[in-house]
């Protein structure tokens, strides 16, 4: 026992030397205990990750802080810092919640190992966990209040909320260099020292070109400064506009007298409760109140604290604090040892509550500093002897060395670890690091010229290189770059033989660390060198040139080509012999060729139409309604088939006084109404529906099971409906229906997950329920991915908030809230258009029957487009029994009704009168079948008619074998067959109505199976707005139509159910005037006369029919409607302007653009001071082209998108004062490399240079791969825009296409084109539209390429309306890149470009030509001229002038022509 005893108090001690609390073993008494709590700057995207994971206290308030930040600002804490959410991390509303939340969680989690604070000092934000740990507070009150000041400071424009540096002094002089600096700038703007953290370090705050202009001096004057991934100036006047209105919201809060001592910030000493009633004040002007930190130091050294436990991320402040006491008096240690060693948080504060509880003291033992690896704390961190008594510590040189490459880099030093990639984890170019093995061979003496790197990534690996290569002594590993005074001598290694090999490790990264500039702690070793650290080729290709004089290596041969990281380059150096390779020069310059759309953001007049054409979008939705009450009741919860499921949204129901009632998602009808039939009914008020939450058939799956399925789904909704109708009513505005579905997040609308589309079925009906009871609260809510707790969480949110905007339809994609939006997207109205016409030599199978408007859709077919049609009808013209009717007239068979219904009751006495007035309305349909072919027989013979049934698939299978006997092949399916359906739920047959979803439904199926061979140029299904937006009175149909539109949008995203990648549409038709079903007197009556909409015209119908077949199909659903009067749902129809095409707004009021088909590279907008800044984040789910466009194996921004970002950012400023815009110049200066599900900020800054230009530059956040900002504006490209008079227009053809590939020499093999460049630069699936390329001479080369079908370039965007037609161009753009590997065996990418025009946007499947003419070759590359034609030969767009880089080659020039037999080459 004592044996164990003795071994556990060992370890404890050895884990408390590891934290940096002891280094020797003597123990008594221990003294006071201070908690700090960190402010701003300390936060990162695994904050949440690290040491708080698995407290069940810091658990709790991460759960709670969700639920708080989501109501007060429409998305998770979680999400947001974890980068899923619409803010960045560094925007108010997440980075000060974040860091509020950690720090109090890092406290109680403290409190769970019995460490219990005798006194608190917060930091600037700190103050308010500090606060809160002392009772002051609430958690929650403390996170409200912090939102509050969040939003306070967002509510400042952006380009006023200025910025912060942290300046950096070597000694006690410079903090006058600082004052002077500050100064000087002070009467140009709001400056000052904002803050004094120790003797060595204080923050400068105020405007951000002052601080920018500060931070220049000091460095004249050298003195080291970082400026901090902030983005907001604390502590100065810039932040005063900010004040009032926090103060004011202050003062609702109550406050309680704290009951551990908390020192405010703010004036340096106690909050007692005579202080409570002011601080509203104070707190509020924290904001712009100066500190002086070292102030709440001595008040608590006086109060006896000696030792401190830094509760916060990244353990920032334990460092800050440890640079100032006197360390063999006072100890520091924190929770936070990052994401790699969150397990030593455990360790650490077992260890400390052992110290606690008495066994040993901090007040009898040696303290060393824990964080004097990080910051300078002179005197510090030299350890006389090693663990084996054999000269220094290893870890006190490391730490010295650490020191060293922190000052050098500019980077945190805790982000500086031995072992990450230099060049992919931190950014650190192969010449930086070649240079550094220089320096580092002076400085430990060792010869590097002839030692191999090729194989060393990281600081580590080399390292290894240079200590194995001979027996080595190291002076001051700092002497020759700068001094740090006591630390980082090191006189011999744990085995006595030189250098230590962490020690050397430490001294490259310190060299590489003063040539970036950036926090030492960011260099790792394994980071890609421009993809994680952005660190341009330019730069990479200086450095290479200084590492060969450094090296003695002649670099100018050498072939960088592949080189990715430090490793890669190093590898090609060392492993070189004296060779010779010309400059790079650079490539940086964004992978793609770009393009120019002159366009305008107006839409096409189509004023004189009865109805305009709409698409709909998912959009993302920030903000929550008010919070509704739930009252006391039953609830029915319609189950799912996963019971945990079941079980986490019994639980919410419960938690919200609701007693669940049960009923299987798959119950029968019969089962339903037993279930239902009770007392007990009569409390309901709620009612949750999962069942669609259970495995459904494949629609292409043999047998009726898929139909099966979507009749058991409908036979639930509707019967749980049927029967608690009456009593949700009678709760009015406390009655609530949730339907769960999962479709994918949104509908099927998002590409990311090809969800399960019988979920329309039920979104449709809902949709209807909703408009019957308009007082009860309505939701439909899909997820992309079904996992219980998040789930759950989602329809407690959705319960218990009301609509913003009367939305019912809300999807989550990745945590994220979602809506719908149907916005104007007409078809090109450009007279250049290419009609993609569907061929003659096929039919068109539609099914309809030959009336209403599938009669006009075939006539227009045929009489204007000559193609076969074949309709399929159930009426059969020759049913013998339909005879006697038929030789009615008119007059006297609408006199008919009561005879035929007499006839009927003789022959089926069992027969409803409902059924026998159908017979009538059947034996009617005949009438006029009769009457239509015999019409459409007088004016085509184009037409045929097969008497079909579409919900038989025995019917369809000898339907569709008949047409394709007849002619040949089956060209397209146009699926318009419905039943109408009027009446209330309650009023409505399950039997009846389901038949209307057969129709729909399994007609959809039967079509489908019975051409899956056939090669189908579309296959289109009519349906209808009420679809999209629910009608009442029309519950059946609107679910039929739903379900459509959802097979649409899924089926044509889904490779294993569409592998023919067929165009799937859904048009979904307003009521057409004259035909169809609406033509209802009673119909008419409603919709037209009360509720004012307007029908569409015939004429209007069948162009837009057309149209969509020969001018559009990249969008799966689209709508057709004019004047919709009091059916307009507002939360999906937005304000549009009084012709209908228009929006009023490009932006909502959160400066989110609405209509993202026209702007798909912009999210945001907000004006600033000098113009228009835009935001887009990029992500691989989202932005689904990246994963195919590498660039050495890592996913890059194109740089064509850096064009049509900027295009698209310059049209916004622009607005409507324009005819047509044109580029000037573009230039493309750094690669944007995007991580894999890294998420990427990008900006762009537009400003008027005068009335005609537009000058724009695209920036990027830089973020390392743990997710800490580098640079929040790092450069990547700028352009200039002409804005023009009249628009572009091509007046005649430039090309004559006939002929264009008559004079060609050669062909180039466009696969081995791609396989050879596959590991340089990659082009996947959606970069590829290329048919051929053909060299003319040596100068020139022609090609042709088609639009795909279906693009599938964004998740979230069907089919963009780009205004520089990007991936065309990149496409043409192949053509130079093929010409110059054939040519010169060179890799090079577009750098600059000059007087673009975009003429006309191509359609989907169309047919375009190229042309690429070179107009002069340098040794780096050369300059060329694009020309894109359609197949008219009128130009689609030019570029006059494009500068081409090279940026690597391959031994010899690539063998991708064929029979180039000509003597010209």
């Amino acid at each position: 026992m004592e044996a164990n005893l003795q071994a556990y108090e060992k370890d404890m001690i050895r884990e408390l030397r590891q934290a940096g609390v002891l280094v020797s073993d003597t123990q008594s008494v221990v003294g006071g205990l201070g908690f700090l709590f960190p402010g701003h700057g300390t936060h990162s995207s695994t904050m949440f990750d690290t040491y708080l994971k698995g407290s069940p206290s810091a658990g709790k308030l991460i759960e709670m802080a969700d639920e708080v930040v989501n109501e007060r600002c429409g998305f998770r804490l979680t999400d947001a810092v974890r980068g899923n959410a619409r803010f960045p991390i560094e925007h108010p509303c997440v980075t000060q919640p974040a860091i509020f939340t950690a720090a109090l969680g890092g406290a109680l989690m403290a409190e769970e190992y019995s460490l219990y604070p005798s006194l608190l000092v917060g930091h600037s934000l700190g103050e308010y966990a500090a606060l809160v740990c002392s009772g002051v507070l609430t958690a929650e009150t403390g996170l409200r209040m912090v939102i509050d000041r969040a939003e306070c400071v967002a509510d400042v424009p952006q380009d006023r909320r200025g910025a912060m540096l942290a300046v950096l002094l070597d000694d006690d002089t410079q903090i006058a260099v600082v004052r002077r600096a500050v100064a000087a700038h002070a009467s140009r703007g709001a400056i000052s020292v904002g803050v004094i953290n120790s003797p060595r370090q204080v923050v400068v705050s105020g405007e951000h070109e002052l601080v920018i202009s500060c931070r220049e001096e000091l460095k004249r004057s050298g003195v080291s400064s970082t400026l901090l991934p902030i983005g907001v100036g604390f502590h100065s006047a810039v932040l005063a506009e900010a004040v009032a209105p926090f103060e004011e919201r202050l003062k609702q809060y109550s406050w309680t007298a704290p009951m551990t001592p908390v020192v405010s910030s703010v004036f340096g000493g106690y909050v007692d409760s005579d202080s409570l009633e002011a601080l509203p004040s104070l707190l509020a002007a924290q904001l712009i109140t100066q500190f002086d930190f070292r102030n709440s130091l001595k008040v608590a050294q006086d109060a006896g604290v000696d030792m401190y436990l830094d509760c916060g991320p990244r353990s920032v402040l334990s460092k800050l604090v440890s640079s100032q006491v006197n360390l063999g008096d006072v100890s520091v240690t924190h929770l936070d040892y990052g994401p790699a060693h969150a397990d030593r948080t455990r360790d650490v504060l077992t260890a400390l509550s052992w110290v606690r509880a008495g066994s040993v003291a901090p007040t009898d033992v040696e303290v060393v500093d824990a964080q004097g690896e990080v910051f300078e704390a002179p005197g510090s961190g030299v350890v006389e002897e090693t663990r084996d008594g054999a000269g220094v510590d290893m870890d006190a040189v490391c730490t010295a060395l650490r020191e060293a490459f922190a000052e050098r880099t500019g980077y945190p030093l805790e982000l500086i670890e031995a072992d990450l990639d230099l060049e992919a984890d931190l950014g650190i170019d192969s010449v930086k690091r070649v240079e550094v093995v220089g320096h580092v061979g002076e400085v430990l003496g060792v010869d590097v010229k002839e030692l191999d790197f090729s194989q060393a990534l990281s600081v580590s690996d080399i390292a290894e290189v240079l200590v194995g290569s001979q027996n080595v002594e190291v002076a001051d590993a700092q002497g020759e770059v700068f001094e740090a005074p006591g630390s980082g001598v090191v006189e011999e290694t744990r085995d006595g033989a030189g250098v230590d090999m962490d020690a050397v490790c430490t001294a490259l990264r310190e060299a590489f660390a003063e040539r970036t500039g950036y926090p030492l702690e960011l260099i790792e070793a394994d980071l890609d060198l421009e993809a994680d650290l952005g660190i341009d080729s330019v730069k990479r290709v200086e450095v290479v040139g200084h590492v060969g004089e450094v090296l003695g290596v002649d670099v100018k041969e050498l072939d960088f080509s592949q080189a990715l990281s430090v490793s890669d380059i190093a590898e090609v150096l060392v492993g070189s012999q004296n060779v010779e390779v010309a400059d790079a020069q650079r490539t940086e310059a964004g992978a793609s060729d770009a393009q120019l759309d002159s366009v305008t953001i107006k839409y096409e007049d189509e004023s004189s139409r009865t109805a305009h054409r709409y698409v709909p979008q998912s959009v993302r939705i920030k903000s929550l309604g008010a919070e509704r009450t739930i009252l006391p009741g039953d609830a029915i919860l319609v189950t799912a088939a996963d019971q945990s499921v079941n079980d986490a949204v019994r639980k919410v129901l419960e938690e919200l006084s609701l007693t669940v009632i049960e009923i299987p998602g798959d119950a029968s009808e019969a089962t339903i109404k037993r279930l239902t039939s009770s007392d007990r009914l009569r409390r309901v008020s709620t009612v949750v529906d999962l069942s669609v939450l259970r495995p459904h058939a494949d629609i292409l799956s043999e047998g009726d099971a898929w139909w099966q399925d979507v009749e058991g789904q409908y036979t639930t909704v509707f019967s749980v409906a049927q029967a608690t109708y009456e009593t949700l009513q009678s709760h009015g505005e406390h009655a609530s229906w949730i339907s769960v579905t999962s479709s994918g997040g949104m509908s099927g609308m998002d590409l990311r997950t090809v969800g399960d589309p019988i979920g329309g079925l039920t979104a449709g009906f809902v949709k209807t329920l909703a408009l019957e009871l308009r007082q009860m609260h309505t939701r439909i809510v899909d997820f992309d991915v079904v996992e219980p707790s998040s789930l759950a969480g989602a329809l407690r949110t959705e319960l218990t908030h009301k609509a913003v905007n009367e939305e019912i339809e809300i999807g989550y994609i990745e945590g994220d809230r979602y809506t719908v939006r149907v916005l104007p997207v007409p078809v090109s109205s450009s007279d250049r258009a290419v009609r993609q016409s569907l061929s003659t030599d096929s039919c068109v199978v539609m099914s309809g029957g030959s009336r209403g408007i599938v009669r006009e859709c075939a006539l227009a077919l045929a009489e204007q487009r000559n193609i076969p049609v074949v309709l399929l009808g159930r009426s059969d013209p020759d049913d013998p029994e339909m005879k006697p009717w038929l030789a009615y007239s008119d007059e006297d068979w609408a006199n008919a009704r009561a005879e035929v219904m007499r006839q009927g009751r003789t022959r089926r006495p069992e027969a409803s009168v409902a059924e026998l007035s159908d017979e009538y309305r059947r034996i009617t349909y005949t009438r006029q079948l009769v009457t239509n072919l015999a019409d459409i027989e007088s004016r085509t013979d184009k037409i045929h008619y097969l008497v079909c049934d579409v919900s038989d698939p025995d019917q369809v299978d000898k339907a569709m074998a008949q047409a394709r006997s007849r002619f040949g092949k089956i060209g397209a399916i146009v699926h318009g067959a419905g039943l109408e359906s009027f009446g209330a739920i309650p009023r409505k047959s399950l039997k009846k109505t389901a038949k209307a979803i057969a129709v729909k439904a399994r007609g959809f199926q039967n079509l489908l199976r019975a051409t899956a061979e056939d090669d189908l140029s579309a296959f289109i299904s009519f349906g209808s707005i009420s679809g999209r937006f629910g009608m009442d009175g029309q519950s059946d149909y609107t679910a039929g139509a739903s379900l459509l539109a959802q097979m649409a949008h899924i089926m044509s995203r889904s490779q294993s159910q569409n592998p023919r990648t067929i165009p799937f549409i859904t048009m979904e038709w307003t009521a057409w005037g004259e035909v169809g079903m609406a033509t209802n007197p009673e119909v008419v009556s409603v919709q037209a006369n009360e509720r004012g909409m307007t029908y569409m015209s015939v004429a209007d119908g069948v162009r837009h029919f057309i149209d969509e077949i020969e001018l559009g199909t990249a969008n799966p659903e689209v709508l057709y409607f004019g004047e919709l009067g009091k059916n307009r749902p507002a939360a999906q129809v937005p304000e549009l302007t009084k012709s209908g095409t228009q929006l009023s707004a490009l932006m909502d009021k959160s400066g989110m653009i609405v209509n993202r088909s026209s702007f798909p590279m912009v999210d945001y907008a907000e004006t600033t001071e000098s113009g228009l800044q835009t935001t887009r984040v990029l992500w691989t789910e989202r932005d689904r082209y990246l994963p195919d466009h590498l660039v050495k194996g890592t996913a890059t921004f194109p740089g064509v998108l850096h064009f049509e970002t900027q295009i698209e950012t310059a049209l916004l400023l622009a607005g409507d004062q324009y005819a047509g815009i044109e580029l000037d110049q573009l230039d493309l200066q750094t690669f944007l490399k995007c991580r894999d599900r890294d998420r990427v900020t990008i900006h762009v800054d537009a400003k008027r240079v005068d009335e005609k230009r537009i000058d724009t530059e695209l920036t990027s956040v830089f973020r390392t791969p743990s997710g800490y900002v580098l640079d929040p504006r790092r450069p990547q490209s700028s352009a200039t825009f002409r804005l023009l008079d009249e628009p572009v227009s091509a007046k005649e053809p430039v090309l004559d296409v006939e002929h264009i590939f008559d004079d060609v020499i050669g062909e180039f093999d466009i696969d081995k084109y791609y396989a050879l460049t596959d590991s340089f630069i990659s082009f996947g699936p959606t970069f590829r539209y290329l048919n051929s390329a053909f060299l003319v001479d040596e100068n020139i080369v022609v090609g042709e390429l088609q639009i795909p079908g279906i693009p599938g370039l964004f998740s979230d965007v069907a089919d963009p309306n780009f205004r520089c037609n990007p991936i065309l161009v990149d496409n043409v753009g192949r053509f130079a890149l093929m010409r110059q590997l054939w040519r010169n065996g060179q890799y090079v990418v577009p750098t600059q470009m000059k007087n673009a025009r975009m003429y006309r946007c191509p359609q989907v499947r169309e047919r375009c030509f190229g042309k690429m003419t070179v107009l002069e070759d340098y040794e780096d590359g050369f300059d060329m001229r694009l020309d894109i034609v359609d197949e008219n030969g009128y130009l689609l767009c030019s570029g006059e002038h494009i500068r081409l880089t090279a940026i690597g080659s391959m031994p010899e020039p690539a063998d991708i022509l064929s029979n180039t037999t000509s003597p010209r080459i």
